[in-house]
């Protein structure tokens, strides 16, 4: 009977770490916080500030992204004229496969962020492919960039730092 109860025991015990294990993953411990923009890398290796205005990327150096629990806040600042226009969202995540995966309200999930890596100061990503095509119908493209030599998917394959504030 003893042996019975302690089998009993050690499985409940193993799947309660199981399952906190697997919260741990989907919403890392690393990721929560505050985390404010320091740069894009594009593939050709120039940063972003290289082919942006000084203006643009002072908006750019506003963007914060903030992960509470099992949620996830950004805020995005582009430029408007002459001013930054800032635009707040907050959905749930999660981290699946090194993807860092966003649920609307209306359940969708849209893969986002394919994450490089994660230290405890420093958040690196790439745009996912399902993130790309959206963000193509989103975005206008700057015919100044084409004039720089990049196309809208140069701009799309950047590798991307947030550090932890």
């Amino acid at each position: 009977m003893k042996r019975i109860l302690l089998i009993a025991l050690s499985v409940i015990a193993f799947t309660a770490c199981t399952k906190k294990d697997n919260e741990d993953t989907k919403h890392p411990k690393e990721l929560q916080g505050t985390w404010v923009y320091e740069n894009s890398k594009l593939p050709d290796g120039k940063l972003f500030t290289e082919i942006i205005t000084s203006k643009q990327m002072q908006c750019a150096k506003e963007n914060k992204y903030i992960f509470y629990g099992e949620f996830f806040t950004s805020e995005e600042h582009t430029l408007k004229g002459d001013d930054c226009e800032k635009k707040k969202a907050t959905v749930k995540y999660f981290v699946e496969n090194s993807k860092l995966c966003l649920q609307g309200a209306n359940g969708v999930v849209l893969k986002a962020y394919d994450i490089v890596s994660i230290t405890p100061t420093q958040f690196i990503f790439k745009y996912d492919n399902e993130f790309k095509a959206f963000l193509r119908s989103q975005i206008p493209y700057d015919p100044t960039l084409k004039e720089k030599g990049y196309t809208i998917d140069d701009i799309l394959n950047v590798t991307i730092t947030y550090r932890k504030q």
